[in-house]
């Protein structure tokens, strides 16, 4: 199937506005490893979290540094091709990768990691295929970037053409993602927020979905636990949402040790609405983190018995019938509660600076999509406020999308007129 820079560039648009969605508050290490999660279970059979390491630029503070940028953009355009045509991946040079095609992709990296030139041109000008002498024909200082390349050409040309397809897709997400880190430019926000502020936050989160793939609630779910559970060793807070409990070793989101009782208290955070098949999907998966920590939970409890208490934390839910039971030898208690009701009398006082360090500090990193951090702000401060601090971010929105409030508040701030 022929394919034009119109296909290209309507593909590297489904892609970046997929990406928020998929890779939500994953770090650049996480969102590879999620790809190479996806590998394995379309069938390819080495681990390409390496490769994918390799090739991934390093966070430096706020900024993005990238020493496998041409490399990166090789695996992109082969990944396009993948999306239209049925071909071998390693096979670099049957569509045109110096022609405008190619071109189109090279340019969503910005300047700050990309360097001039194209990347076929400069790395692989006489070869028409990336194979194990190509590699051995590289400088010792590129040579483990251009094994990870072919590492990932090589999985991609494993795979029948509807799973080396859907692969091809996770990895233009992930490049996605890399290129929005690097484009995005610091927006300042005073911080810790004003006790207000953040009773306004918990209150719009109590009442309905916040609309950022579970980030906020997740966040939040943090934040009141902590709170519950103060000075006992936790696990997985700040974790993103697409952590898995297992490979965390983990029995929820959060969750927190009290040796005193030998019970663990979990905490699992879900937007809108829970269902029952969700609840038995969690249990069905907890056999294997408990299985995997008896034995270390059992050394800890001098062989004592341990417990569980999980809590689902929902804005609706299905009634469940089980609230007690026993999984490889440990019982776990379960309970299902609303947003509403864990945020109900909380006592803010004196705690700005912990919702700072496990809510807004996350939010606001560089990991999560831009989408998310906006609405962290739409959420906890005055209309007022937020167009001020757009203003003094040198932030230009896009008033179509904002709300008649916004607009409303912009135009009086910035004395712009309204046009027709």
């Amino acid at each position: 199937m022929a394919f034009d820079v119109g296909d290209v560039a309507r593909l590297a648009e489904v892609d970046a506005a997929s990406e928020p969605g998929v890779m939500a508050d994953a770090s650049l290490d996480e969102a590879a490893g999620l790809v190479a999660l996806v590998a394995e279970r379309l069938g390819v059979q080495t681990d390409l979290r390496p490769a994918l390491s390799i090739l991934s630029p390093v966070m430096q503070g706020t900024q993005i540094r990238s020493e496998a940028t041409p490399y990166l953009q090789m695996l992109h355009y082969q990944c396009v091709t993948c999306e239209f045509c049925d071909h071998s991946p390693v096979d670099i040079y049957e569509f045109s990768p110096r022609g405008a095609n190619a071109e189109a992709i090279f340019e969503l990296y910005p300047d700050s990691i990309a360097s001039a030139g194209n990347p076929f041109l400069n790395n692989a000008k006489s070869v028409e295929v990336i194979d194990d002498s190509w590699v051995r024909s590289k400088k010792t200082k590129d040579r483990s970037r251009a094994r990870s390349l072919l590492e990932l050409l090589v999985a991609l040309e494993s795979l029948g053409f509807s799973a080396r397809r859907e692969l091809a897709s996770w990895l233009r997400v992930w490049l996605s993602r890399i290129i929005r880190v690097s484009k995005e430019s610091v927006y300042n926000v005073p911080r810790p927020l004003l006790i207000d502020d953040i009773g306004r936050l918990l209150e719009a989160v109590a009442l309905s979905e916040s609309s950022t793939y579970g980030i906020i609630e997740q966040r939040v779910v943090d934040f009141v636990a902590s709170e519950r559970h103060v000075g006992l060793p936790s696990r997985g807070l700040g974790d993103s949402i697409n952590a898995t409990n297992r490979s965390a070793s983990k029995f929820g989101d959060c969750e927190f040790a009290d040796i005193a009782s030998f019970t663990i208290f979990a905490y699992e955070a879900h937007a809108g609405h829970l269902s029952r098949w969700y609840i038995l999907e969690h249990l069905r998966t907890l056999r294997r983190s408990i299985g995997a920590r008896l034995e270390q939970l059992k050394l800890l409890s001098g062989g004592q018995g341990w417990s569980l208490k999980l809590t689902f934390v929902a804005h609706t839910s299905e009634v469940f019938e089980h609230t007690d039971v026993v999984i490889n030898g440990m019982r776990v208690v379960l309970e299902v509660t609303t947003f509403e009701s864990l945020v109900s009398g909380l006592d803010l006082n004196g705690r700005a600076d912990e919702f700072d360090r496990l809510v807004v500090e996350q939010i606001l990193g560089v990991r999560t999509p831009s989408v998310v951090r906006r609405r962290l702000l739409e959420l906890a401060l005055p209309i007022e406020r937020v167009v001020s601090l757009d203003i003094t971010n040198a932030y230009t929105p896009t008033l179509a999308n904002e709300s008649p409030e916004y607009c409303n508040a912009y135009f009086e701030a910035t004395g712009r007129e309204r046009s027709v």
